[in-house]
């Protein structure tokens, strides 16, 4: 999400050394940091909004992009190469919803 703002002309502020098994508040905090505004609890994740996963376990907490075709964009580490994938959502993504994102910068 960082690099794509950037990219797009946006001041982000964010928070170095990320861990892997940071606490899933810094990035609430780097959201609200960042014109992200949290929709209500329980509304429905639609396109062009950030969902922020809790861990699951084998996976840390993650934030994806919802496209239209609702896919979804995200970072993904394999085989020690760094890449942002297009992919389905995981089911159990869907059942570890934290909260879900709009950035308030982009119409």
């Amino acid at each position: 999400m960082v690099v794509s703002l950037q990219a797009l002309g946006f001041e982000v502020h964010d928070k170095s050394n990320y861990g892997r098994g940071d606490n899933i508040a810094d990035m609430v905090s780097v959201l609200q940091d960042n014109l992200f505004s949290q929709k209500k609890q329980g509304e429905a994740p639609t396109a062009g909004d950030v969902i922020l996963i809790r861990g699951t376990g084998v996976c840390f907490h993650h934030l994806v992009y919802l496209t239209e075709d609702g896919t979804i964009l995200h970072s993904w580490v394999a085989s020690r190469i760094n890449r942002v994938v297009e992919s389905q959502m995981l089911p159990e993504w869907w059942n570890n919803i934290h909260s879900v994102w709009r950035f308030e910068g982009l119409q």
